[in-house]
């Protein structure tokens, strides 16, 4: 691997004037300089465009692609990718910071680790003004960002902000290939659920991205927390659907267990009473316990916590 690769950082952007050159700056700060900095902007009401073009007269690693319709929030990104030429990506939001040092940072895991296809950082939650609301968003949502991740759990639930990310052109290559119109994931969810297939990911323990939160922010940090009942079942069947038909051989996802999973889901969403404990002591000794515990984890954490306890079962 070359030691100095390009790094392409994608950013789409709508609207985003208020806090866009905040961002732009902190990119153009970067320790690591070998960089392409793509945004795609979805046809913005406000400022951005100029604000864009304003600093790429200073700056030929610019470039702006202006969409002629809007795609929305993660088909703007995926037009990003379209255009990057980096042997490393990164996702970056309009409205967020970086530490001066976070490409370098990043970069520096895959040149020690050659099978590496993602690499993230955590974040330092922010308000409007960067003033810090938590030092850390993984302790903040009370998640182990270094614990190893299963294909089908990767499907089920995205773990990664895609703006703390660093991702192979590998991974890229795949995804573009992938897309048929409307995709059902969001595109940091798609990169994370290609990465856990095709490689190792590995956790920076650094906050390296000052992640802005306020009123207008897509990704207000009430939204990572929450968990929508009511569409969970749809959106991954519809997923699931969608990896089938066109991710089938990269995957290799055991979708029948993941089917297993929903309609525990919906049958529990139906208020019957389950046997929890005595239906996975029939599977006690099944090679997929961990990823039934894994789902468990994510979506019932009382019953896994029941489960490790009874068991001694670690994850």
């Amino acid at each position: 691997m070359d030691h100095h690769p390009l790094v392409s950082v994608v950013i789409a952007t709508y609207n985003g004037a208020p806090y866009l050159s905040s961002q732009l700056k902190s990119i153009l700060s970067q320790t690591y300089s070998n960089i392409e900095i793509i945004v795609t902007d979805d046809q913005s009401e406000d400022a951005t465009v100029d604000i864009v073009r304003e600093f790429a007269k200073s700056d030929q690693r610019i470039q702006i692609h202006i969409n002629d319709k809007r795609f929305g929030y993660t088909l703007n990104f995926l037009r990003g990718l379209q255009q990057s030429r980096g042997e490393m990506v990164c996702f970056c939001d309009q409205d967020d910071a970086w530490r001066s040092d976070k490409i370098e940072q990043l970069l520096n895991s895959f040149l020690a680790n050659n099978k590496l296809c993602l690499a993230f950082s955590d974040l330092e939650v922010c308000d409007e003004h960067l003033k810090i609301i938590h030092p850390s968003f993984f302790r903040l949502i009370k998640m182990n960002p270094t614990r190893k991740t299963t294909k089908e759990e990767a499907i089920l639930k995205n773990r990664i902000p895609g703006c703390a990310m660093m991702f192979r052109k590998c991974v890229v290559d795949k995804l573009l290939r992938a897309i048929d119109g409307e995709v059902p994931l969001m595109h940091d969810h798609f990169v994370f659920l290609l990465a856990s297939a095709l490689g190792e990911i590995y956790f920076v323990d650094k906050p390296l991205v000052k992640y802005r939160q306020h009123r207008k922010n897509v990704t207000a940090i009430l939204k990572k927390i929450e968990f929508n009942h009511t569409s969970f079942v749809e959106s991954t069947e519809r997923t699931i659907e969608y990896m089938k038909q066109h991710l089938s051989k990269e995957l290799s996802i055991d979708y029948n267990r993941l089917i297993r999973f929903l309609e525990l889901y919906e049958f529990r969403k139906g208020n019957h009473r389950i046997d929890y404990l005595n239906y996975f002591q029939c599977l006690r000794d099944d090679t997929a316990k961990d990823r039934l515990l894994a789902f468990l984890e994510c979506v019932f954490p009382s019953c896994y916590m029941k489960l490790k306890n009874l068991f001694g079962v670690s994850i």
